[in-house]
């Protein structure tokens, strides 16, 4: 194990791949069949290992605004042999449990950026035997995005819902003050002509931005950089994920493109701070452009500064890099896995098929707060309204040309929360002219690549 230091959460994490490594069958798990282990191993479940007899509790970190009372006690009136609990964790809270090997049995993670950690250090459980057996389940209804919770062709969880999170919604009103065009819903705009657009939506007046272009939620991210990067064929990482590709040309292209939105005052950031959430501005008629993917719809549809007035909202497809290729890609995907340590495997993953596929999903579908991961509920989405239309108008079109479901590359050894400490000490000083795209990115590579190498040690890979 190499001794170099590494961030709180990748400790616990590693504290945990040890405290879990001694649980083996004896945890009363109640797999349905051989799952398959990381090294691609059979694990063979126990003789031993049946269904609880009596009432057994569930727990999951799925918060309250997501499952509510009412669905829980919906669920419980269906299986009254299982109990729901939820039991709120933040990253360091959950990994601190998973160490101490009381950690809740269903997680909600990001499918993008925190399945593939998951499963490399042994924490999430293989979902295959499962959905062979799922009567809610049909793979072949399932859209293409859903393999976000695929890793080396095994199912360890599964979309909550999903959206096109580079979308563009646009204020009408607001492009029609400053006498800028409508952009055509069917043409992606390209990064130069969205640098171009938002200075001329951005309005200061003495020193003070009045109305910004464009909210800048995405600056320099790993997913943000990924993303460009595979709209032009390219990656952050070499293709066994192992070493880091970031000091280079292609980097340093998008990171100095990044901060000619940031310099320009064009975009929230670091010099220029939102008010409050940028999707508040939106709303207040502050922000002339916000990119959210389409579950955003549901909070236009239900705020009473917006619900009334649809007609002045349009959603735009995800922008595309001068010279790439469409991709209109998930950034985060949320969804949930079962705890490979779970005592409740059987009774955890009734609930988390009720929860992914039964009438919650219908529910979710007909909200408009998010996109559903099966072919047949996207007839339930809203499509009343002008505005319902146009916005599902424009999902089609993403799903359709925007190669939604070609899966955002985050490197498996890296822990999210560690990377993002990492840009905002070494790249958040450039845009306040205090370093250089020239100094920063060889500092972080080589520190990037030190969290690789230590997430490589945890999991046990060469």
């Amino acid at each position: 194990m190499k001794k170099s230091t590494i961030s709180l959460a990748v400790t616990l994490l590693l504290v945990a791949s040890f405290a879990l490594s001694g649980c083996g069958s004896g945890n009363g798990s109640s797999s349905p069949a051989a799952t398959q282990g990381n090294s691609g191993t059979n694990e063979s479940a126990s003789t031993n290992n049946k269904a609880s007899t009596g009432v057994v509790t569930i727990r999951t970190t799925m918060p309250p605004g997501e499952l509510s009372e009412d669905q829980i006690k919906e669920f419980e009136s269906e299986n009254p042999n299982i109990n729901v609990e939820l039991i709120p964790a933040d990253e360091t809270k959950l990994m601190a449990m998973i160490a101490a090997g009381t950690a809740p049995d269903v997680i909600r993670i990001s499918g993008v950026q925190e399945l593939p950690t998951y499963v490399t250090r042994g924490l999430a459980l293989n979902l295959d035997p499962y959905f062979m057996k799922s009567k809610l389940i049909k793979q072949d209804d399932l859209l293409p995005v859903a393999n976000i919770f695929k890793f080396n062709g095994s199912w360890y969880g599964l979309l909550k819902d999903w959206s096109p999170d580079q979308t563009l919604y646009i204020n009408k009103k607001i492009f029609e003050a400053a006498g800028v065009p409508i952009p055509d819903p069917k043409t992606p705009l390209t990064y130069s002509e969205l640098l171009v657009m938002t200075q001329k939506l951005t309005k200061i007046e003495n020193g003070k931005v009045i109305i910004e272009g464009m909210d800048g939620d995405d600056l320099f991210s790993m997913t943000n950089v990924q993303m460009q990067l595979q709209q032009l064929g390219k990656s952050l990482w070499s293709s066994d994920m192992k070493k880091a590709n970031i000091n280079n040309d292609d980097v340093n292209n998008v990171l100095n493109r990044i901060n000619q939105f940031v310099q320009a005052k064009a975009v929230y950031s670091p010099i220029n701070p939102a008010p409050n959430w940028t999707g508040g501005t939106f709303i207040d008629g502050q922000l002339a452009i916000a990119q959210f993917g389409y579950w955003y719809t549901g909070i236009l549809r239900s705020d009473p500064k917006t619900k009334d007035r649809l007609d002045e909202y349009m959603l735009l497809p995800a922008p595309v890099v001068d010279g790439g290729t469409r991709y209109s890609p998930v950034t985060g995907g949320t969804g949930a896995i079962i705890l490979k340590q779970s005592k409740h495997p059987e009774e955890a993953f009734k609930f988390l098929e009720w929860y992914m596929a039964g009438k919650p999903a219908d529910d979710r579908a007909k909200s408009g707060w998010g996109v559903p991961i099966f072919k047949s509920k996207l007839s339930l989405m809203p499509q009343q309204t002008n505005f319902d239309k146009q916005s599902y108008e424009v999902l089609n079109d993403e799903i359709q040309n925007g190669q939604t479901d070609n899966v955002l590359q985050f490197n498996p050894y890296l822990n999210a929360s560690a990377v993002n400490g990492l840009i905002d000490k070494l790249i958040t000083p450039i845009y306040f002219g205090k370093d250089t795209p020239e100094k920063a990115l060889p500092e972080l590579e080589k520190q990037i690549q030190a969290l690789i190498d230590e997430g490589m040690d945890i999991a046990g890979v060469q």
